[in-house]
């Protein structure tokens, strides 16, 4: 009866040893969309030379694929918001005075939002 408990306890670690292997092996494996598209990181740069405007690049999934939503003038009411695809193709804009709006199922279809930059904090 011992050596059974002993065997599940054994058993137990390492089936728990192995799920941790395999999240942190998929955690490694996740990729920083700034670090790999140079435009992306080109962009930034430029933000970062930026000294008055507020700026956020956010990812979603739109349409099965990965997209970047891009406010190069974050809460400017003139300010046109982009979205792009991985090759910088733009894939709609909205905002502007025109109140430009051409992607007006992406706030219900998009999904998966991360945050890759954000300078609000930094800006007044």
């Amino acid at each position: 009866m011992i050596k059974l408990k002993i065997l599940i306890v054994v058993i137990t670690l390492l089936l728990s040893n192995c799920k941790t292997n395999k999240m942190e092996q998929s955690k490694s494996e996740e990729t920083n969309p700034v670090e790999e598209i140079a435009w992306l990181k080109e962009m930034i740069v430029g933000f970062e030379k930026d000294t008055y405007h507020k700026q956020i690049i956010e990812q979603y999934t739109y349409k099965e694929k990965e997209v970047y939503m891009v406010h190069t003038c974050y809460q400017c009411p003139d300010a046109i918001t982009y979205v792009y695809d991985k090759e910088k193709n733009v894939i709609c804009e909205s905002g502007g005075f025109v109140g430009k709006d051409t992607c007006s199922d992406f706030e219900e279809k998009a999904t998966d939002k991360k945050i890759l930059y954000n300078n609000i904090e930094n800006k007044k």
